[in-house]
């Protein structure tokens, strides 16, 4: 092959040029020799998108994974929702080339490319599908994560039993009289019964799907993305009633759904449904009181980032964080039981604004003085409920430096006599953010 000075840097990547510069290397290039020597195909790097352009003048696109022929030419690049994170490379270069030694020439470029996603920066959006026939219009929220606990099949029917009954007292004393469920007889059904019983009232589920061993998952907390393979919950929601930690292979978790039925996000094509690898629960957390009530769900594979799944950001700063709590300022909870007096019980998920409360007010409303790595919010027109738990209390884009969707805190408890409240204990992420870089810092990097 005969070498040009110009050819050293022919496949620089500018995007608007690459098919100049392609046409330019190929007219420049005198392929000679064995036609049969490959490079070797290159591996899938999260967050990296590999474009291979064949070096004729009539370019063909092949799977990088594959063998390449000579005079191949790769261009890398960071995919939707990823930045660029690694040094500038000399003459900013994004591309290499199979030479005639089969081996990729500037490999070093590429083995040095990195990125690194871009937390808190998708917006809600509107998730549109068809269910038996009919048009639904949903909204997701790209940071809030669903984990689902596998059913035991042999207490649903005593469960549902028992939801019926609590409905029925629940409907007779109104939003603000007592239930008269006690803690302990809410913790003797680990799995909800209001969310029990959504399986058999809802709409998008036969009987038949039902019994199907796929779909015998049900709800039972929130969480928020943190990072493409991390989801930050409450501790108290992955453990039993010993408080010892459950098993992974009993929890699942999906990302972009719409709703906490598990059957209607397994078949929207837009939801991730990924198995659970890790749990990691805070050392200090204390079942009998939820103190410290933190855990971090550690998912099997990464999380693919779009619009509908995109983590929020940890808080950066003290002096956020701190301002976040003393001058009252509003979040962003998601979950499917808020306002569930008001609006009935519903399988769709929806948000609900609540305010920071000073401590003074939250031992009013709570009955009890929140630690320093607690903090109290609610509102009057909102109901928190049980089914609630584990999932973030998001800082707007509005609030901070930063100006990114952000975790502050994470729902705990209520008062132990009521499914439901207007106001909760929420725990302070920023207190815990050392330990939850030190989970996943072994694993990636987590851009905070």
């Amino acid at each position: 092959m005969v070498e040009f000075p110009l050819l050293e840097h022919c496949e620089l990547t500018f995007t608007l040029w690459k098919s100049v510069f392609l046409l330019i290397c190929s007219l420049l290039t005198f392929s000679h020799g064995n036609t049969d020597i490959e490079c070797p195909g290159l591996p899938t790097r999260n967050g990296i998108t590999l474009e291979c352009v064949s070096g004729k003048l009539v370019s063909s696109k092949y799977n990088c994974s594959n063998p390449q022929p000579v005079d191949t030419v790769v261009y890398f690049s960071c995919q939707p929702y990823y930045k660029e994170a690694s040094l500038p490379s000399p003459w900013d270069i994004r591309s290499m080339r199979c030479n005639q030694q089969g081996n990729w020439a500037r490999y070093n470029y590429f083995s040095e490319f990195k990125c690194d996603y871009e937390c808190g920066k998708a917006l809600p959006s509107l998730k549109t599908s068809v269910r038996k026939g009919q048009l639904k219009t949903r909204t997701t929220w790209p940071w809030h994560a669903l984990i689902y606990l596998k059913l035991n099949w042999a207490k649903v029917s005593e469960a549902i039993q028992y939801r019926r009954t609590l409905l029925q007292a629940t409907s007779a004393n109104g939003e603000e009289e007592d239930d008269g469920v006690t803690e302990g007889t809410e913790r003797k059904y680990v799995l909800d019964p209001i969310k029990l019983a959504q399986i058999f009232d809802n709409d998008d589920l036969s009987r038949e799907e039902i019994f199907d061993p796929r779909y015998r998952y049900i709800y039972i907390c929130g969480g928020t993305l943190i990072s493409e393979k991390h989801v930050l919950t409450a501790g108290h929601c992955l453990v039993d009633l010993k408080g010892q930690p459950r098993a992974t292979k009993e929890f699942m978790v999906v990302l972009g759904g719409t709703t906490n039925s598990f059957y209607s996000n397994i078949e929207e094509a837009k939801s991730q449904i990924i198995p659970v690898s890790r749990i990691h629960i805070s050392d200090e957390f204390n079942y009998e009181e939820y103190r410290s009530d933190i855990a971090i769900i550690q998912l099997q594979q990464p999380a693919v980032l779009s619009s509908a799944a995109l983590p929020a950001c940890l808080p950066q700063n003290r002096d956020d964080a701190q301002l976040f709590i003393s001058s009252s300022k509003h979040g962003e909870v998601v979950g499917s039981m808020i306002n569930i007096y008001k609006e009935g019980v519903s399988n769709e998920l929806k948000s609900k604004k609540l305010q920071v409360l000073p401590n003074m007010e939250c031992v009013r409303n709570i009955q009890r003085i929140p630690s320093d790595k607690e903090f109290c919010a609610g509102s009057l027109g909102v109901n928190i409920c049980s089914g609630d738990s584990g999932a973030g209390l998001i800082a707007s884009p509005n609030f901070g430096l930063r100006r990114r969707y952000t975790v502050q805190g994470i729902i705990s408890y209520a008062r132990t006599r009521r499914i439901c409240e207007n106001y909760a204990a929420f725990t302070r992420v920023y207190k815990f953010t050392s330990w939850i870089k030190n989970i996943i810092y072994a694993n990636e990097t987590i851009y905070s």
